[in-house]
């Protein structure tokens, strides 16, 4: 065997070689690749399994809280009732006893039948002290139950204000944005008019008399000044325009626009 075959052969064991190590590199990220699918899906699969247990377990802890405020009140109340129930009976059995005491014997059993009732009378004191407190806790538990409600529910309302206010916000910054596209494109619009049209003779027009808009609600020297400025100066101008456009002289706030337009028609029209 010559040289040339032997370098061709070691050669190609270099390249087999080569190819084997290529073919187990891919093996081994394919098998990773497999590896991290399959504990990704694991995981998936866990936190899911994780969450309806985690659901469960409130819905069962909410359910046994509700079971245990309905059993404490019925508790309270089947006490409330049991001692009702056992102070009339001891008071009928004690005015039995005295009865019967009295009926027997002269000053001795005068006496005990005394000594009785201040055991009754101090008995039924106690017990209508026992009822009592039993009725105060039961209307202190509802009275926190009410309290905890009120609470959840001006927390939700607030909540739901807040997001309302935040979506206003959000409509009101996108009206804006659309406005000011719309306002460029009539600029634009306007600009191309003008420069396809002829050019009129140049002429100074008659400046039109200053009315008094403050009269209207709301309007104040200050905005006056800023419709002026606009080429505002009377009703009927202002009654020609649109809120877009007053709101765009005068600014964002609490104006009545719409108002401010409607009494201007009236007015510009009673002239």
């Amino acid at each position: 065997m010559g040289l040339a075959e032997e370098m061709r052969e070691l050669t190609q064991q270099c390249l087999d070689s080569h190819d084997q190590r290529v073919a187990g590199v891919i093996q081994i990220q394919r098998d990773t690749a497999s590896l991290l699918t399959a504990d990704t899906s694991a995981r998936k699969t866990m936190s899911r399994d994780q969450r309806k247990r985690l659901s469960a377990e409130a819905a069962a802890l909410r359910a046994e809280a509700a079971a245990v405020l309905a059993e404490d009140v019925a508790t309270r109340k089947t006490m409330a009732r049991d001692l009702r129930k056992r102070l009339v009976a001891d008071a009928a059995t004690m005015r039995a006893e005295a009865a019967a005491v009295l009926a027997q014997d002269g000053t001795a059993r005068r006496s005990m039948s005394r000594d009785l009732h201040k055991r009754l009378t101090a008995d039924a004191a106690t017990m209508r002290a026992a009822a009592a407190a039993l009725l105060v806790a039961d209307a202190s538990a509802r009275q926190t139950m009410a309290r905890d409600l009120h609470q959840r529910m001006a927390a939700d309302a607030a909540t739901l204000h807040s997001s309302v206010a935040a979506k206003r916000g959000e409509l009101q910054a996108e009206l804006g944005a659309a406005q000011g596209i719309w306002n460029d494109f009539s600029q634009v619009m306007s600009r191309r008019r003008g420069a396809a049209a002829p050019k009129p003779a140049p002429h100074k027009p008659k400046p039109a008399a200053q009315e008094n808009l403050t009269g209207l609600p709301g309007l104040g020297p200050a905005t006056q000044s800023r419709l002026a400025a606009a080429g505002i100066t009377s009703f009927a101008g202002l009654a020609g325009c649109s809120q877009a456009e007053l709101r765009a002289i005068v600014g964002k706030g609490r104006q009545d626009l719409a108002g401010w337009i409607k009494q201007a028609r009236q007015r510009a029209g009673g002239k």
